[in-house]
């Protein structure tokens, strides 16, 4: 098994949590749901530093960059033991060094001025990623889902599907109904599928 290089620093000292348990955290999520060679990537990159502190209001997780040599994000205490939160942030840190990816990823991650389109789509894009990269998509989870509805609701339509059930067609469509984590084929199934997913309807705000 190859172990990601991670550190860790709990900012806030009454919190109930320890460096040690969000390292272990981590870096279980990372063994299940990415390659021996996505965290090689990661490694040869200076690894992931993480940053345990409350995050704004309606997010549980933020994607820093590389800072000091090191991908760096942030993360709610609530979220250390959320699967879909850490893997989500994995593929951030992965869309900015894995050469192997597809040329969009690559070229959505090098930009610093994103349009909104451009943001929106790249946010849509990880999303589907990590809900096919999970052992099992988390259908109360649904931020994402939410704003899809609203928007939906906000355009007077009268058939708006739910949050859930949007997720779950779109975990249905990613792996080609089997309910199967897709690991590293993940990218790929993201990227062809996404115009037909639910996702692709994710606008930044």
């Amino acid at each position: 098994m190859t172990k990601l290089n991670i550190s860790s620093k709990v900012k806030d000292r009454r919190l109930s949590v320890t460096s040690r348990e969000v390292t272990r955290s981590v870096s279980s999520v990372a063994n299940k749901n990415f390659s021996k060679s996505e965290i090689n990537t990661l490694n040869n990159s200076g690894g992931i530093r993480i940053v345990v502190r409350k995050v704004q209001q309606g997010h549980l997780a933020r994607y820093n960059g590389i800072v000091k040599g090191k991908h760096c994000f942030t993360l709610d205490p609530s979220a250390i033991s959320d699967e879909e939160t850490i893997t989500h942030e994995i593929v951030h840190a992965l869309q900015e060094t894995d050469k192997t990816r597809p040329v969009l990823d690559r070229k959505l991650s090098a930009s610093r001025m994103l349009s909104n389109t451009e943001l929106s789509k790249k946010e849509a894009l990880t999303e589907a990623e990590t809900i096919a990269r999970v052992q099992k998509a988390n259908l109360n989870a649904t931020q994402y889902y939410d704003d899809i509805n609203d928007q939906c609701k906000r355009g007077k339509n009268k058939h708006c599907a739910t949050p859930r059930t949007m997720k779950k067609e779109d975990r249905k469509r990613l792996t080609d109904n089997t309910d199967r984590p897709q690991g590293k084929r993940s990218v790929t199934k993201a990227h062809k599928k996404f115009p037909k997913l639910n996702i692709s309807k994710y606008t930044e705000e």
